[in-house]
């Protein structure tokens, strides 16, 4: 492999490979939300513009102000979107526990994610 320098003459050396392979898709995300109706669909765009996510897990966790039609609508215009939703706040980590218990990336057992 060749050094290679930018145009100020600093190099990376020998030890970088030329080209990066990209993983097949195999993350899953979750996403709690709660009242994100105005931010949602920018923030879902970008981690599905990411080709790794094999699935986003959005959690509505009783939002109030239009947050689950829009995370509804994602979920039935996109296939790596799952939508679940809380019909009161419960908090994060109780959303957060809602898609664990969800997911499917990762998994040989359709339903339960990997253990970490």
């Amino acid at each position: 492999m060749k050094d290679t320098h930018d145009s100020a003459g600093h190099g990376w050396g020998s030890g970088h490979a030329e080209a990066v392979a990209v993983a097949a898709p195999c993350l899953g995300v979750i996403m709690p939300c709660y009242n994100e109706a105005g931010t949602v669909d920018a923030i879902i765009g970008r981690v599905l513009a990411e080709p790794v996510v094999a699935e986003l897990i959005a959690v509505d966790d009783g939002s109030t102000d239009g947050t689950g039609d829009r995370l509804e609508a994602w979920a039935r215009r996109e296939p790596r979107v799952r939508f679940l939703r809380h019909e009161a706040n419960r908090g994060k980590g109780a959303a957060i526990r809602t898609g664990l218990a969800a997911a499917r990336a990762g998994s040989d057992h359709p339903g339960r994610g990997p253990r970490v």
